[in-house]
This record gives C-alpha cells, structure tokens and sequence, in this order.
C-alpha cells in the first residue's frame, strides 16, 4: 500500500530516530528475552514445598553511577556484591526516587520488572510482570519475560541486568541471596535464561560464540580495545 513502505531514507530516518531515543535514556534498542526456569520446589526455607517467591529483573546502566546518583547507586555496580537482601530493602518507591534525601536506590521504572503479589500499579516503582514465582510442582508453565531493557552500550563494565530474588528465612526475614547477573549484556545472545532453585538463582544461559545470528550482529558493534 502507498505510504507503507518505511524503506530507503525514511526507514533510516525512523531507525535513527528509534536510536535516539532509546540512547538518551541509556538503554539499547535490542531488548532481552529471559526465559526463568525453576526447580520443582522453590523458596523452601520456610517450608519444604515452597513458597511464591517475589523476583525483580532489574537493568543498571553507566548513568546510574554518575552525578548525584552515584553514591547512593554504588552497590548496585557489577561486581560490588549485592544481595537480593540489600535491593528489596532499598528498592525505590514513587515517593523516595523524587525525594533527594532519600537513600534508597534511584533506578528508573522503566528498568525494573516484578514478579509481585501488589497489583495497585500506583504501589509499584517499576513494571509489574506477573504475580510470585512458584516451583514447577505447583506452576508447570513456561515463564518469559520478552522485554527486558537492555543497556545502549552492551559491553559497558558498568552495565548489567540483574534477577533478584527474594528467597526467606524460616522466620521470614530476608536471606542476603546473590542474584543472577547478565554482565557485558553483549556477551550474551537476546535469549537469556536463569533457573531458580530452593534458595539461589543462576544464570543458566552460555556466552554465546557468534554463530547466532543476532550474536554475530551484535558483535560487529562491539567496540575494538583502544577505540574512543
């Protein structure tokens, strides 16, 4: 049809626009697709078959370090040592992320997904993707999170996804688990998986060796040691 077709300069110029707007916010335009497996039982502290288990998928990016953010963002740099204990105790709300004094972390919604029980959307400092994970003994169904923010630069050293996990104690407090972390994003194909087991979660997904399409696309872009 007339007016459809977006190839040539136009598509370019819709590409390029598309670009942009993805860079100026630190994110790529290359969304993952994470896939989250689990153990039959999951979450098994508190009680030998489990319990839901809250996740947050959350990506950090280089501008999350810098400025005013800095030191209050520190702990989330790849490397430093989070725990899912530390972010679900300083995860952001609507109310601290404007407040300058507040010392919770200052992510953006927009890259914070969340496997929670609160469906109020204006409760949630992110995205809500579905309700608590459970073991595949109670919930055979596949589960795929199919827009996961990538970072504009996937091989930042600054830039990460992380899997949070909110796995308790038999009293029901917090256990200071590490979370999954997808670190040089790029080094990853867009398909990602984690598994979460009775009390930890890992990345399950293999770096890949550019026989994937994609993969290979991807790095073509990545930058030579030295470039500016």
């Amino acid at each position: 049809m007339h007016g459809m077709n977006i190839d040539g300069m136009t598509g370019r110029r819709v590409a390029m626009a598309a670009g942009l707007a993805c860079v100026s916010v630190g994110l790529g335009c290359t969304n993952r697709v994470l896939t989250i497996e689990r153990a039959e039982y999951i979450n098994t502290r508190p009680q030998s078959q489990g319990e839901p288990l809250e996740v947050d998928v959350v990506t950090v990016v280089p501008e999350d370090f810098e400025g005013d953010h800095a030191e209050i963002n520190e702990r989330l740099k790849p490397g430093g040592g989070i725990t899912s204990k530390e972010w679900f105790a300083n995860r952001p709300t609507k109310e601290s992320y404007v407040a300058e004094a507040d010392t919770r972390f200052k992510i953006p919604k927009e890259r914070i997904l969340s496997f929670t029980a609160t469906t109020d959307k204006s409760a949630i400092w992110g995205k809500r993707v579905g309700p608590p994970v459970q073991g595949t003994k109670i919930d055979k169904r596949a589960i795929v999170v199919k827009e996961v923010p990538a970072p504009s630069d996937l091989w930042a050293e600054d830039a990460a996804i992380y899997v949070f996990c909110r796995f308790k104690a038999v009293d029901g407090t917090d256990l200071p688990s590490p979370p999954a972390v997808f670190h040089k994003v790029g080094n990853y194909r867009r398909e990602i998986s984690v598994k979460i087991d009775k009390e930890d979660v890992a990345v399950t997904s293999q770096r890949h060796g550019g026989s994937d399409q994609a993969a290979d696309a991807e790095e073509e872009e990545k930058p030579e040691e030295g470039d500016e």
